[in-house]
């Protein structure tokens, strides 16, 4: 029964693939240039399309700098914070340590007194 799901799913899935590269072959068969239609048909647009698709292209560019600016800011206050975590650890194991030798100091004058 297994492998008969593992080739069902299989066949789904070569279904969907036949089906992306059917539309894909369908969107590069428009020649933007009209060179696939009798002529006089169609307009060149290709200046037209290639604009569009470089204007896409420049916004995912922009919108990636921006990503890329957020994300250095954020990994700068990310060190910037760790450092000040170290330094404030630093400073509580230091007073740790002096009030550890408080109680054992003050431990010391009881243990003489009793």
């Amino acid at each position: 029964m297994a492998r008969a799901e593992a080739r069902t799913g299989g066949q789904a899935l070569a279904t969907r693939a036949s089906a992306i590269a059917a539309v894909w072959r369908m969107s590069r068969a428009d020649c933007c240039d009209g060179a696939d239609e009798p002529a006089g048909h169609c307009r060149n647009s290709c200046l037209d399309k290639g604009a569009a698709e470089r204007q896409v292209v420049r916004e995912g560019v922009e919108r990636m700098r921006r990503s890329l600016d957020l994300k250095q800011q954020l990994v700068q206050q990310g060190v910037q914070r760790r450092q000040g975590w170290g330094a404030r650890k630093g400073a509580l194991v230091h007073e740790l340590e002096a009030q550890q030798k408080e109680i054992v100091r003050l431990e010391g004058e009881r243990g003489g007194k009793v």
